[in-house]
C-alpha cells in the first residue's frame, strides 16, 4: 500500500476505516493488535473498555508511535479464525476500537463486529 493511501485511510472517517478493516481482515485473514507482556492492550475510549484492532501492521505501528510512545508493547498479528474464536469468548462488556487513530474513533460491540466479519466472509 502506498504512503498516500495509508495517509488517506488514517485521515478517513471512522465508518470508512471500519469498512476497510472488515474488508482487509476478511481478505488477508488476519487482524493486527498491540499487546503488552500480559496480552492484548486494552484501552479506554469514551468510557468504554476496548480492544484495539487494525487491518494492517503499518496502522497499528503508527497508532503505537503516536498514542503510546515509550510503552512496553508490541504489534502482532492474529489469524482471523483465531481472532473470531477469541472474540466470541470475551465478556460482553469488552468492546472493540476498530482501526483507531487516536481521534474520532469507532467503537463497536463484539456482536456487531463478529456479524460484520461473518457477513463479509460469506463473499469469499
Amino acid at each position: 500500500m502506498s504512503d498516500k493511501h495509508l495517509e488517506y485511510l488514517w485521515a478517513a472517517a471512522p465508518e470508512k476505516r471500519y469498512e476497510n478493516f472488515i474488508h482487509r481482515a476478511a481478505d488477508f485473514e488476519e487482524v493486527w493488535m498491540i499487546g503488552d507482556a500480559e496480552g492484548e492492550l486494552q484501552c479506554e475510549i469514551e468510557s468504554c473498555l476496548c480492544l484495539c484492532v487494525w487491518p494492517e501492521k503499518a496502522f497499528a505501528q503508527r497508532y503505537q508511535a503516536e498514542n503510546l510512545p515509550g510503552a512496553a508493547c508490541n504489534v502482532f498479528s492474529v489469524e482471523l479464525d483465531t481472532f473470531l474464536k477469541q472474540a466470541e469468548a470475551l465478556p460482553e462488556e469488552i468492546a472493540f476500537a476498530v482501526f483507531p487513530t487516536g481521534h474520532n474513533d469507532r467503537i463497536t460491540d463484539k456482536e456487531q463486529l463478529l456479524h460484520d466479519l461473518d457477513e463479509e466472509l460469506e463473499n469469499y
